[in-house]
């Protein structure tokens, strides 16, 4: 699918019920199946399937997210001279701290779960679709949908296409970024 550059324009007035930034578009996924009875008459067949989809905020989900975070658990330890706790905090040996264990196996699992569910939720809430149930019931909640997915034969190739469609939807920069060291792309004037 192209794209349609149609216009470009400086916005300077928001009105309520009458100004929207959302954005649509498709995201392009390739499913291969194989037909044929024995390996001498196999054939592939590939279709390609397009996903209506919609911009969502990132930053936003990131946010609502961060209320479910798995916390480590707390443990109390004692100082001792020259350990991490008397040198950081200035803490005297002998003293008892409460700190976080993040190296304790069941947080760090949790952990892990959470931060891969973050693609999962992000493509969830930005595929323009209906969810429903076999009795053609709305369904709402995250888990049955990210099952309905994981069920139909969505891959990880799959969840990074729909991903990087919802980038491109709003920044034509995307592609370019190094989201993992941290820069910023700078505002870019095109008038």
């Amino acid at each position: 699918m192209g794209q349609n550059r149609d216009r470009q324009k400086i916005f300077t007035k928001f009105v309520e019920g009458k100004t929207s930034f959302l954005s649509k578009g498709f995201a392009e996924i390739k499913i291969t199946t194989v037909v044929g009875e024995t390996q001498d008459d196999a054939q592939e067949k590939s279709e390609i399937i397009y996903l209506p989809i919609r911009s969502t905020g990132i930053v936003e989900l990131q946010e609502l997210l961060r209320t479910e975070a798995p916390q480590p658990p707390r443990k109390t330890v004692k100082i001792k001279k020259g350990d991490e706790f008397d040198i950081t905090f200035g803490l005297e040996p002998g003293e008892l701290a409460s700190v976080w264990d993040v190296t304790e196996d069941s947080y760090l699992k949790e952990f892990e779960n959470y931060q891969n569910n973050f693609m999962w939720r992000t493509v969830i809430q930005a595929l323009d679709v209906t969810w429903e149930d076999t009795e053609g019931k709305p369904i709402t909640d995250f888990e049955s949908k990210k099952k309905i997915l994981i069920n139909t034969g969505i891959t990880g190739h799959h969840l990074d296409q729909i991903f990087l469609a919802i980038q491109r939807l709003t920044s034509e920069r995307e592609e370019a970024a190094d989201f993992l060291s941290g820069k910023k792309l700078g505002l870019q004037r095109r008038f």
